[in-house]
């Protein structure tokens, strides 16, 4: 049998990398904060802003097709970007070196965090808008919640990333990494907490020896934390705890420890030292009425629920994954799986991946 040679595809313009991709949006992000939007841009809006046509846009956003490189240039130049050699690559058609799909293939089952550089991470306007803004003042304390695999995780990265984009320093913690017995006292869980914030910063771990039992464990953590962290850094300091609804079970401790954030979040409003904190909680709320009562004893700082998909999210995610949609089948996909993130996601993924037809998924 003779091999035949298949001759070289033709080169037609260039794409983002989800290099290119995500400082983009983070640009656009930041435009928006500062111009108080309280939404994100609109495709006829960066169209007036670029001068860029929105059928061109279009094609920038999605990936799919080459455009030339001065399209790009002006689409950075629009947010004071400049265009580097890591911000796009070449794309060929019939094989695209940057194609939603091909990404995917590489990739398992949707669940956990969701890159910064993953196209499929879908924003939920104004949300990381006003998480962002919230992270810049001094004694910030947000608090997002939702049920179990809506993106939580996912935003914090995101803010987290924003932060570190600022000059923050930034830790995040879970609380899923905790042992158990660190929720069967006060002084294990404070002591753990102070350990971890000094190991995240690369920080000497001093907590064993300057730990004074007569003074009383919040006062420990409160010293160690003025003492040994902040007076260290520069910059202000973000720190994140995840999965919080693991303390709930443990109700003396819950009550404890939320005071004492609720402390630190008022001394950073008016104690200079403290003014570099900022406290970035998430959990989920399947968990008891009586555990998310628990969460009022914080009694500060903003709290944010993270909401499901609307149509037109649904609709871009089909999008990103290369399917696309009729608005019926669209409302028949959320009539089905409730616009639920991770359920859209999975759903997608399974479509795509042809382990599953749309009316067999309907009926699932």
């Amino acid at each position: 049998m003779i091999n035949q040679i298949s001759k070289p595809s033709r080169r037609r313009g260039i794409v983002l990398t989800p290099q290119g991709f995500q400082k983009f949006r983070e640009a656009k992000l930041i435009t928006e904060i500062n111009s108080k939007l309280q939404k994100s841009y609109t495709l006829e809006a960066l169209s007036e802003k670029t001068g860029l046509t929105v059928n061109t846009l279009s094609k920038v956003m999605s990936s799919q097709v080459g455009v030339d490189k001065q399209t790009i240039s002006r689409l950075f130049s629009a947010f004071n970007l400049t265009l580097e050699a890591d911000d796009y690559r070449l794309f060929k058609a019939g094989n695209q070196d940057f194609d939603i799909n091909s990404e995917y293939q590489s990739l398992t089952s949707p669940g956990g965090q969701i890159p910064l550089e993953s196209p499929f991470y879908i924003e939920r306007p104004p949300l990381e808008s006003i998480c962002y803004q919230e992270m810049s003042k001094l004694g910030a304390l947000v608090i997002i919640k939702a049920p179990k695999q809506m993106g939580k995780s996912s935003l914090i990265l995101r803010i987290l990333n924003h932060a570190k984009g600022l000059g923050y320093q930034t830790v995040y913690l879970t609380l899923q990494l905790a042992d158990l017995e660190l929720f069967t006292s006060k002084k294990c869980f404070l002591q753990w907490f102070c350990a971890r914030i000094s190991t995240k910063l690369g920080l000497p771990n001093r907590v064993a020896s300057v730990w004074d039992d007569q003074m009383g464990c919040k006062s420990n953590a409160t010293d160690y934390l003025e003492n040994y962290i902040l007076k260290k850094l520069n910059c202000p300091l973000v720190i994140a705890i995840d999965e919080m609804n693991q303390l709930l079970t443990h109700s003396q401790l819950t009550s404890e420890v939320f005071s004492l954030l609720r402390s630190w979040s008022e001394m950073a409003k008016h104690e200079e030292c403290w003014q570099k904190l900022r406290f970035l909680i998430a959990y989920s709320t399947d968990v008891s009425k009586k555990s998310r009562n628990d969460f009022s004893l914080l009694n500060t700082g903003l709290s944010l629920d993270l909401p499901l998909f609307t149509p037109d999210q649904v609709r871009e995610l089909a999008r990103r994954y290369g399917l696309h949609f009729s608005d019926t089948e669209i409302k028949n996909l959320i009539n089905s799986l409730g616009g639920h993130p991770y359920q859209v996601q999975l759903a997608f993924y399974q479509l795509q991946k042809e382990k599953i037809t749309f009316n067999a998924l309907l009926n699932v």
